[in-house]
C-alpha cells in the first residue's frame, strides 16, 4: 500500500469512527426513537452524517451536540435524505442542509 493509499484509508477510518460516535450519541439521547426507526432510515443518517463530516470542518465537527438532536431534528435528517434519494435535491443542496442542522447543536 502507497502513502497516498494509506493516507485515504486513514481518513475513510477516522470519518467512519467519527461517525459513529456520533450515531451513538443520538442513540443514547434519543432513546427508544432510535429503535422505532428503520435499518434503512439508520443507513441514511449514517451517509448524511458522513457527507457532513467531510463538508465541516473538524473544529465545527467537534463542536456539534449530537446529543442535542431531538426526535424531530432526526425526522428532517430523514426528510432530506429521502429527498435526496428520489432527486428532489441535488446531494451539495442536501448536504448544506444537514451541516445547518448540526450547527444549530453547537454548544
Amino acid at each position: 500500500m502507497n502513502e497516498e493509499e494509506l493516507g485515504r484509508r486513514m481518513y475513510q477510518m477516522q470519518k467512519e469512527k467519527s461517525v459513529e460516535e456520533a450515531l451513538e450519541r443520538i442513540r443514547t439521547s434519543i432513546g427508544k426513537y432510535w429503535a422505532e426507526i428503520s435499518r434503512a432510515d439508520h443507513a441514511v443518517i449514517s451517509e448524511l452524517l458522513g457527507d457532513a463530516w467531510i463538508r465541516m470542518e473538524r473544529k465545527e465537527w467537534e463542536r456539534c451536540a449530537f446529543t442535542r438532536l431531538a426526535p424531530k431534528d432526526i425526522e428532517k435528517l430523514l426528510d432530506v435524505g429521502h429527498t435526496l434519494r428520489t432527486g428532489g435535491i441535488d446531494r451539495d443542496a442536501a448536504i448544506g442542509d444537514v451541516v445547518e442542522l448540526l450547527k444549530k447543536t453547537y454548544d
